[in-house]
């Protein structure tokens, strides 16, 4: 079964449980707690790669519903289990998901996990070049006039959410690899779709501004800004 499961399943699982170790927690302590879980994937490079010949295990082990399913299924955690692939904002609204969770009751804590990993240059690659997605200079220049598309990425991140003083425990990879984990609060967390616009994916200006509007009660109190560009003329003019 191990065998027949998507790399991103592995991330996920590993990347995951580093998260709850960073909060103390361990996995006897874990089992049948009410713990959610969330997790934002899109990539599904590994199924396009499955062969022809089906096997028992390829169904559970491609998809983002399987992948959130095994992170709960592993750690016998009975919270909400949500899966979403909404492009490449899918690990933000997981994130969003299992605060609204919290927020809402449904469940004590709750882990959010994003994962994206390359592993074919056919498939995905193949579309989003040739829908003129990618940079054909292999360099992405957000905000800038040269932008001519985007160069993808890889990376698993694990967040566990908890009410608890409001905060959130981060673990990526690179954390992980220096052994420490960072701590930080979610002052505003807001999603909404861009609504009508050019094309399916194309931004919309006001769509946007309004989204910003929504949690800009908390922009005072940051003093850093990481922003998502999308390197393109029509999103970075």
């Amino acid at each position: 079964e191990a065998a027949a499961m998507d790399p991103q399943q592995h991330a996920v699982l590993s990347v995951g449980y580093a998260a709850m170790s960073a909060r103390g927690r361990v996995r006897s302590s874990l089992a049948n707690e009410d713990v959610g879980t969330t997790l934002g994937m899109m990539n599904t490079d590994h199924a396009r790669s499955v062969g022809r010949i089906p096997g028992p295990y390829d169904m559970t082990g491609n998809g983002a519903a399987s992948a959130g399913a095994r992170l709960s299924f592993t750690f016998a955690l009975r919270g909400p289990c949500v899966a979403m692939d909404t492009a490449c904002s899918s690990s933000l609204v997981a994130t969003h998901v299992a605060c609204r969770l919290i927020e809402h009751d449904e469940c004590d804590d709750a882990l959010s996990v994003g994962t994206n990993l390359i592993l074919t240059w056919t498939g995905a690659f193949a579309t989003f070049a040739v829908a003129g997605m990618l940079s054909t200079g292999g360099r992405c220049h957000t905000f800038d006039a040269r932008a001519d598309g985007y160069q993808r990425g890889e990376g698993t991140v694990a967040l566990w959410n908890t009410s608890e003083a409001a905060t959130l425990t981060h673990v990526g990879s690179s954390i992980l690899h220096n052994g420490q984990s960072a701590t930080a609060r979610v002052d505003g967390i807001a999603v909404q779709q861009d609504g009508p616009s050019a094309s399916l994916t194309a931004p919309n200006g006001t769509s946007q501004q309004r989204l910003l509007v929504a949690i800009s009660w908390a922009s005072a109190r940051a003093v850093a800004l990481e922003a998502h560009g999308t390197g393109t003329a029509l999103g970075d003019p």
